[in-house]
């Protein structure tokens, strides 16, 4: 949990970084599954449906590389 919290601050402090952000959330969702908070299932619909948000934000909204 707390390398979940840690990825989501450092993609927060630090944004354009890709890898804590999905880092923390997949943690997170982990931690959630393993406490049994969340069954498996939901935890597969959450996944999809942050893939294809994040699928749908990174065409609308292009990173700059400079």
């Amino acid at each position: 949990m707390i390398i979940g919290f840690l990825g989501i601050y450092a993609e927060f402090s630090h944004p354009g970084l890709i890898f804590p952000g999905v880092l923390g959330g997949v943690c997170f969702l982990l931690f959630l599954m393993s406490t049994q908070v969340l069954p498996i299932n939901i935890v597969g619909v959450i996944l999809i449906v942050l893939a294809m948000i994040m699928f749908v934000a990174r065409s609308r909204w292009p990173a700059t590389v400079p």
